[in-house]
Order: structure tokens, then C-alpha cells, then sequence
């Protein structure tokens, strides 16, 4: 089984559209992965699975599928993803290395990679 990490972009794609309840996804080798949304009640179709990596509306959406009960999880696994040098103590962000600011810090969250907030997403997603 291939690990989080390991996925591929359309593999991590895939997985957080299925997590978001996307359902009865294919490949279609020229146009690329499609499926039924969760919001089809049966007169829509298939239609191309949201585009998380490159589209920004759509990894707000993702963001947004977070759960409340699970939003400190997210943002710990954010840091542990992007290796960033905070700990998050009572709510707050912590800064660990001296020679960094909570602020630096909190921008690379914020302008964080595509493929890391995915990654995030499953991890906190499959603790369910």
C-alpha cells in the first residue's frame, strides 16, 4: 500500500476527492479523472474531479472539508509536512529554532505547497 507521502499528485488528487466524498472515480487516460460529486443527486454525471493541486477555489474547498473538531490536527500536520519550526502550545504558535520568527513561520504555512496541504488533508482526514 503506498503510503502519503509516496503518492503521486494525481494519486494524492484522487484520494482527497474520494475523502470529500467524490464517488465511482475512473481514469480516462487522455482527459484524466473523473467521477460523481458529492452534490450529484443522480442528474449531473461524471465530471472532472476537482484540480487541487493548480486550482486555488478548489484547495480552499478542500481546506474548508475540514472538519472543526479536527482544524489543530490539520495545522500540526501542516507544520510536521513542511518542517516548519513552531510547536503549537494552548492554541498558540510556539517558535523552537532562535534564529526564526513565529511570523516567518506562519507565511510558509500560509503559502504553503499544493501538495503538502493534500497531504495534510488525508493524514487528518484517515485518523477518522
Amino acid at each position: 500500500m503506498t503510503t502519503i507521502k509516496d503518492m503521486t499528485p494525481e494519486e494524492l488528487r484522487i484520494a482527497c476527492a474520494e475523502k470529500c466524498g467524490w464517488r465511482d472515480i475512473y481514469i480516462d487516460i487522455l482527459e484524466g479523472a473523473f467521477g460523481i460529486a458529492p452534490y450529484d443527486n443522480g442528474f449531473i454525471g461524471n465530471m472532472k474531479i476537482p484540480d487541487y493541486e493548480h486550482d486555488r477555489n478548489a484547495l480552499h474547498e478542500l481546506i474548508m472539508a475540514v472538519p472543526e473538531d479536527k482544524h489543530i490536527h490539520f495545522i500540526k500536520a501542516m507544520i510536521e509536512n513542511l518542517n516548519l519550526d513552531v510547536v503549537i502550545f494552548n492554541y498558540t504558535l510556539e517558535i523552537i529554532s532562535s534564529h526564526k520568527t513565529v511570523p516567518g513561520e506562519i507565511v510558509k504555512l500560509l503559502t504553503a505547497d499544493p501538495l503538502a496541504i493534500m497531504r495534510a488533508f488525508l493524514k487528518v482526514m484517515e485518523e477518522e
